[in-house]
């Protein structure tokens, strides 16, 4: 998948919110991470996966069309993004798509991340229930006892965390610059010692508070 460079990217966005600011709802859209896991070791992968849900009954056929948010970590690092995110839902996937940057600013950041749909195209994203919107794998560079947390969010103030729904007159019909939220939870990720290093460490505790009852027992 051709990453879209910022200036294009820009472009899109502001000519979609141009086109249909009047339109904008009132209903909200939720979003929200999950893990494949939130411990790791260092040099260990974890896969986070971005879901959607909207708030408001809409007909089957006109869910999420389009979407796009920042996923920011709140101290570099502690993980990085490795290799490109996985675009999963609305499809088809369209010009646009994609993400803006990896690991900018700082390390685990993933800027303009975002599927475009073309036209009205049916969708039930988001109908009923949290879809999977994306997935982004990330690896432990830190040290053992660190943590980092994650928000979706416009951390640029540019490209903007939104979605919107499909209409029949050939683009999405709903912005929610104002209504979206991230469901905080499952965005903590902590670094723990490997296995062998802390069975190292339980020994050489057991055997420093052995020694101590030796000395205290002369």
């Amino acid at each position: 998948m051709a990453v879209m460079n910022s200036k294009s990217k820009f472009v899109f966005f502001a000519t979609l919110v141009l086109l249909f600011f009047n339109a904008v709802s009132s209903a909200g859209l939720l979003f929200k991470m999950t893990a494949t896991k939130n411990t790791l070791t260092p040099g260990e992968d974890a896969t986070i996966s971005i879901w959607a849900k909207i708030e408001e009954t809409v007909p089957s056929g006109y869910g999420l069309n389009a979407w796009q948010l920042d996923m920011v970590t709140n101290t570099s690092g502690v993980v990085q993004v490795n290799g490109g995110p996985v675009l999963i839902a609305p499809t088809p996937v369209a010009a646009g798509s994609g993400w803006l940057s990896s690991n900018v600013d700082s390390t685990g950041n993933v800027y303009g991340l975002g599927i475009f749909t073309p036209g009205p195209t049916a969708s039930n994203t988001g109908i009923g229930g949290f879809s999977l919107l994306a997935q982004v794998t990330i690896e432990a560079i830190g040290t053992a006892g660190q943590q980092v947390t994650y928000a979706l969010t416009d951390y640029t103030g540019t490209t903007g965390f939104w979605g919107a729904l499909r209409n029949d007159q050939g683009m999405p019909s709903y912005i929610y610059p104002d209504n979206v939220q991230f469901l905080q939870g499952n965005n903590v990720f902590r670094i723990v010692p490997e296995p062998a290093s802390l069975l190292i460490m339980t020994f050489l505790t057991g055997l420093a508070l052995r020694n101590r009852r030796i000395d205290s027992g002369k």
